[in-house]
């Protein structure tokens, strides 16, 4: 895209989901919010990112609304990488975990979901895997949704937001902290450490 004003640019690419002045630079901690507005809790994602952007938190932010296969093309200009979707694990409604993006492929294989999307995540972040394009650190968020048919975010969810962004961002700014190299596990978060390269 050229380079022009971000008044005149288009609110968002609809190929990719990027909004225009919010493509990534490298130089920041990128947020992909997956989901789908338009199928309840599963729009938690983009909700998330439409506040770290309302806030002007200190990440890149891109939404990600439909196919996931391009992922890694995403953040291939970042070292820090958080993934923030949907899932329902049985949890109190907005609980923000890590999760465990084997655990995740694991799940998928004997039917289980953590992901509203299926395996469309965790095969995503396979195949980065198996391609040598994985960021040095990735952290997979789930938000425990309860609501996934037609409409907007549930209330009770919408309500739980700005909770489960101040989260987020806490994810976000330990990373930076700390530089943590590979997949980011919390011992105190029940996910797994994974070695991630």
């Amino acid at each position: 895209m050229p380079d022009v004003p971000s008044e005149t640019r288009p609110a968002s690419d609809a190929r990719t989901g990027e909004h225009a002045d919010d493509r990534p630079t490298g130089t920041k901690t990128l947020v992909i919010g997956i989901g789908n507005r338009d199928r309840g809790d599963d729009g938690v994602g983009p909700a998330v990112v439409d506040e770290l952007r309302r806030r002007e938190a200190p990440v890149a932010t891109i939404v990600r609304e439909g196919d996931l296969a391009d992922l890694a093309l995403l953040w291939r200009a970042h070292t820090d990488v958080l993934i923030v979707d949907a899932c329902r694990t049985g949890n109190p409604l907005g609980t923000v975990r890590r999760l465990d993006p084997a655990a995740a492929a694991t799940a998928a294989e004997t039917g289980a979901s953590l992901s509203t999307h299926g395996v469309g995540v965790a095969d995503a972040i396979e195949l980065a895997r198996r391609l040598g394009r994985l960021p040095p650190r990735l952290v997979l968020i789930g938000i425990e949704g309860r609501r996934f048919g037609h409409g907007p975010l549930s209330a009770t969810l919408a309500s739980e937001l700005p909770r489960v962004v101040d989260e987020v961002e806490a994810i976000a700014q330990s990373g930076r902290r700390n530089g943590a190299p590979g997949w980011y596990s919390d011992p105190d978060s029940g996910s797994t450490a994974i070695s991630g390269s």
